[in-house]
C-alpha cells in the first residue's frame, strides 16, 4: 500500500497510455507484484493516465489511472510490458496547420482529416451562469477549456475520410470542447487493434483538458476526456 500512497496523486496529466495485450485486457493491481490483489482491468483501446514517478526501483511496473472525468475510476499497478505510451505509437500522418490557425489537416494516400475552427458566437448558444457570473453550462454541457469564461473558439466542422469513405464523427463528440492548442494535435494507430486515435491537449490558459477520439472500421468508438 506504501507505493500507492506515494504516487496516487502524481498521475501525469500529459502522459497517456493504453494496453498492448493480445488477450484484450490487462490487470490492474494494488501493489507492483503479480501476487497482489487485482483491482480491475483496462481493455484494448481504453486510455489511461501514467503516473509521473521514478520507476528505477520498480522498472517492471507502472502506476496507471483513469482520467479525472471518467465514470469508470480505476487506479493501480500494471506490468510495464503491457503499457503502451500513446506518444510512442505509430503516427501514420502528421498535422498541417494553416497560417491563420483556422484549420488543421492530416493527409496522406489513405487518410484525410480536416478540422475547421471558428470564433465562438454566444448568440447561437444557451449559456448558464452561476451566482458569481461564471459559466457552468453551454447547450446543456459543461464547457471544457473555458475556466468559467466565454470560449474563444470552437470547432465549426470536421471532414474525415479513409480510402475515400466517410468516417463517422458525430458532433456530440466535440461540441462541448473549446479553446484549442493547434500544435498538440496528433494522429495515432494501434497496431494490435487497428484503431485510429486523434489526440488534442487544450486550454484557455487555466482550464486544461485532454481528449482522445477513437475510430475503428469507419466508426466512432468513443472518446477519452480528462481535465484538471
Amino acid at each position: 500500500m506504501t507505493f500507492i500512497c506515494i504516487v496516487a496523486f502524481q498521475l501525469n496529466a500529459q502522459v497517456l497510455g493504453t494496453i498492448k495485450d493480445p488477450d484484450g485486457y490487462t490487470n490492474v493491481r494494488t501493489e507492483p507484484t503479480i501476487k497482489s490483489e487485482i483491482k480491475g482491468q483496462f481493455y484494448s483501446d481504453e486510455i489511461f493516465l501514467i503516473a509521473d514517478f521514478d520507476y528505477d526501483t520498480i522498472p517492471d511496473w507502472r502506476f496507471v489511472g483513469s482520467g479525472y472525468t471518467s465514470e469508470h475510476q480505476l487506479r493501480g499497478w500494471m506490468h510495464a510490458s503491457r503499457v503502451q505510451d500513446l506518444d510512442l505509437m505509430p503516427e501514420p500522418v502528421r498535422p498541417e496547420i494553416s497560417e491563420d490557425q483556422k484549420t488543421i489537416t492530416f493527409k496522406n494516400d489513405t487518410i484525410l482529416f480536416k478540422v475547421t475552427f471558428q470564433e465562438f458566437d454566444s448568440t447561437n448558444h444557451k449559456i448558464i451562469y452561476d451566482e458569481r457570473g461564471y459559466i457552468t453550462s453551454i447547450d446543456g454541457k459543461y464547457p471544457q477549456g473555458t475556466d468559467g469564461y466565454l470560449p474563444i473558439e470552437n470547432i465549426k466542422n470536421i471532414i474525415f475520410n479513409i480510402n475515400g469513405k466517410q468516417v463517422d464523427f458525430p458532433k456530440e463528440a466535440y461540441f462541448d470542447l473549446y479553446n484549442f492548442r493547434k500544435n498538440t494535435w496528433r494522429f495515432y494507430r494501434n497496431r494490435l487493434t487497428g484503431t485510429l486515435m486523434i489526440r488534442s491537449d487544450n486550454s484557455d490558459g487555466g482550464a486544461f483538458y485532454m481528449v482522445v477520439w477513437k475510430f475503428n472500421n469507419y466508426q466512432y468508438k468513443g472518446r477519452f476526456l480528462s481535465s484538471i
